[in-house]
C-alpha cells in the first residue's frame, strides 16, 4: 500500500521489469506528456509539481515535442534538490516510424538522450508497429517555423462572419467543419498549406523489418543506454511473432487502456508472458483531437464513483492499477495531479467490476491513418489483428 509522508510526497507502488539490465523497478503511475500543443513552461512547470507529489515515472515520445522540456525539468528538479539523483526517476521515451529501420534505432535514441539531456534510458519503446521513409521525424509543428506570421485578426475575422453569412456554417468561434467553425490557433502561415491529418503520407508507410529493428534495440540495451526495451501498440498477434525470436524480450506493452476499452485478451497474454502493460488514455485522453469524453462521462463510473466517494479518474486509474498495469496519466492542474495518486487505499468491489463488464467497449484511436493501400495495412482490423 502507498503511504503519504508529512511532506505530502505519496510513495508509489512499483512494478519489477521481468527483461531488463539488472534490476529495474516501473513506478505504478506514470505522467505522460502527449499533447496537441505541448507548452514547455507549462510542461515544466507540471512536471516539477508532479515531483513534488511523488510522481517519479515520466513518459515521452520523439512525436510528443516534449522530450526537450522534459529534461529541463528534470535538470531543474535535480538543481533545487526535489530528487538527489536522476536514478530517482523511471523515464520512456519511443522510436518513431521513421526511424524504424535497423541503422536509425541507436541514433535515434542517441539523440533522445540528448534532446532529453539524460545519459539513459529506463524503458525505450517501438512506438508503431509499422515504418516509414527513413529519417523524416514527426514534426513538432505542421509548418516550418519560417513559414510563421502575425494573423490579421480583423480581416480573418470578417471572412469567418462572411463565411457565417454564407450558411456554410452555423457558429463561428475562436480554438474544424460542422456545426462549428473555429479558427484553430491565434496565429497565421505560409498560405495553402493544411496541416498533415497524419504525420507521414501514405506513401511513406512500409513495413517495419521486426528482426532487424529489434536486434538494434536489444543493443541499446546491451550499451547500456536504456535499461529496458519494449514496444507500443502492439496486439497479441505481433507480440506473440516478436517473442517468436527475440533474444531480450519486450519489458512492456504500452497500448490503448480503460474501462471503457480493457484489452481483456492482451492484459491476459502479457501476463501470461511476462510483460508489464502500461495504459495510455487510461482516461479517454479528451485533452487531445482524438480523446472523448466517453470514458469520463461514463454515467456507470460515475455511480461508481459516488459509491466510494471517489472522482470518475480515480476509478479508472484504480481500476487499471487492479489489472496489473501501469496507467500512464497526465494533468496539469495540482489538484487533479494529487487526486491521481490517491488510488492506493482502497479497492473496487466485486458488484464494481459486474458493473464495468456491462460497460459497452470500443477502441478510441484505431488509428486510421496508418491504413494504406500502398502500406503494410489495408484496414484497421489488419492493425490491430482483430482486436477491436
Amino acid at each position: 500500500m502507498a503511504t503519504t509522508t508529512l511532506n505530502s510526497v505519496t510513495k508509489i507502488p512499483k512494478l519489477e521489469l521481468s527483461s531488463s539490465s539488472g534490476p529495474v523497478s516501473m513506478p505504478v503511475i506514470g505522467f505522460g506528456t502527449a499533447a496537441d500543443n505541448n507548452d514547455g513552461a507549462t510542461l515544466i512547470s507540471a512536471v516539477l509539481e508532479a515531483i513534488k507529489l511523488g510522481y517519479r515515472h515520466f513518459d515521452t515520445a520523439s512525436a510528443y515535442g516534449s522530450e526537450q522540456a522534459l529534461g529541463e525539468a528534470i535538470a531543474e528538479a535535480l538543481r533545487l534538490g526535489l530528487i538527489s539523483s536522476r536514478d530517482e526517476l523511471f523515464v520512456t521515451t519511443k522510436l518513431w516510424p521513421s526511424e524504424a529501420h535497423a541503422h536509425l534505432v541507436l541514433p535515434s535514441l542517441q539523440e533522445s538522450l540528448r534532446t532529453l539531456q539524460l545519459e539513459y534510458l529506463d524503458l525505450y519503446l517501438i512506438h508503431w508497429p509499422i515504418a516509414a521513409t527513413p529519417g523524416k521525424r514527426a514534426p513538432l509543428s505542421p509548418f516550418d517555423k519560417q513559414e510563421l506570421m502575425p494573423m490579421d485578426f480583423k480581416s480573418v475575422w470578417a471572412a469567418m462572419e462572411e463565411c457565417q453569412r454564407l450558411g456554410l456554417t452555423k457558429s463561428i468561434g475562436v480554438s474544424n467543419f460542422s456545426y462549428l467553425y473555429l479558427i484553430h490557433w491565434p496565429i497565421a502561415a505560409t498560405p495553402g498549406k493544411r496541416a498533415p491529418l497524419s504525420p507521414f503520407d501514405k506513401q511513406e508507410l512500409m513495413p517495419m523489418d521486426f528482426k532487424s529493428v529489434w536486434a538494434a534495440m536489444e543493443e541499446c540495451q546491451r550499451l547500456g543506454l536504456t535499461k529496458s526495451i519494449g514496444v507500443s501498440n502492439f496486439s497479441c498477434k505481433k507480440l506473440e511473432n516478436l517473442l517468436s525470436f527475440a533474444s531480450i524480450p519486450p519489458s512492456v506493452d504500452q497500448v490503448e487502456m480503460n474501462p471503457v476499452w480493457p484489452q481483456k485478451k492482451l492484459t491476459e497474454f502479457c501476463k501470461a508472458n511476462g510483460i508489464i502493460v502500461a495504459a495510455f488514455s487510461p482516461l479517454g485522453a479528451k485533452g487531445v483531437s482524438w480523446g472523448t469524453n466517453d470514458v469520463m462521462d461514463n454515467e456507470v463510473l460515475k455511480e461508481i464513483a459516488k459509491t466510494h466517494g471517489k472522482t470518475v479518474a480515480q476509478v479508472c486509474l484504480r481500476w487499471i492499477y487492479e489489472q496489473g498495469a501501469v496507467p500512464i496519466v497526465k494533468s496539469y492542474n495540482k489538484e487533479r495531479l494529487k487526486e491521481n495518486l490517491q488510488i492506493f487505499d482502497w479497492e473496487l468491489s466485486e458488484d464494481d467490476y459486474d458493473k464495468i463488464g456491462q460497460i459497452k467497449q470500443h477502441r478510441m484511436m484505431p488509428k486510421e491513418d496508418f491504413v494504406s493501400a500502398h502500406g503494410p495495412y489495408k484496414s484497421v482490423e489488419e492493425l490491430w489483428d482483430g482486436e477491436l
